[in-house]
């Protein structure tokens, strides 16, 4: 695979994480006024397999798939189909298997709502930045059918994808 790819879908992880963890300390301090050790280890744990859950969620959903970083209604609905999926897999989680001593009904909610805002505003802004600048591959097209036709529109309609159609000689050689 491509190491441009790869770089795109890395930094979409990492920045997933700094959402989920800041979501997490957000919502401990919005709940509790503070952040003592004990609130945040009681936590720590427990979130920390949730949110590796989510991330599992995400990447299965196709969050980390090039085709669907675009600003649209369809990746609307997946982003916010996947974080209501995640939600229904952390309230399993947390009451089904109440190992963690936690159940922490409100923060999750709070996590959630947070997770959601902020997700979506870094998503977006992401998919902003991929699909700016030069492409890194520039493609010579050779002939026409509608073959050709489709995928010439499936790269300009796709710029997050990384190809620009430099030219295209649809007489053929």
């Amino acid at each position: 695979m491509n190491i441009n790819v790869k770089l795109k879908q890395l930094m979409l992880l990492l920045g997933d994480i700094v959402i989920l963890y800041a979501s997490l300390v957000l919502t401990l301090f919005l709940r509790y006024g503070q952040l003592s050790n004990s609130v945040i280890e009681a936590h720590l744990g427990p979130f920390t397999v949730v949110f590796a859950i989510w991330l599992v969620t995400f990447y299965i959903g196709g969050l980390y798939d090039l085709p669907s970083l675009k600003n649209d209604l369809r990746f609307s609905k997946k982003f916010v189909s996947l974080v209501a999926a995640s939600g229904i897999v952390a309230i399993f989680f947390f009451y089904f298997i109440p190992a963690f001593g936690i159940a922490p009904k409100t923060n999750l909610f709070i996590v959630l709502a947070v997770v959601g805002l902020g997700g979506y505003a870094w998503r977006t802004f992401c998919n902003n930045i991929l699909s700016a600048g030069a492409p890194t591959s520039r493609i010579l097209m050779v002939g026409y059918n509608k073959t050709v036709e489709d995928l010439v529109n499936h790269i300009q309609q796709n710029p997050q994808l990384g190809y620009e159609v430099s030219f295209w000689m649809k007489e053929g050689l």
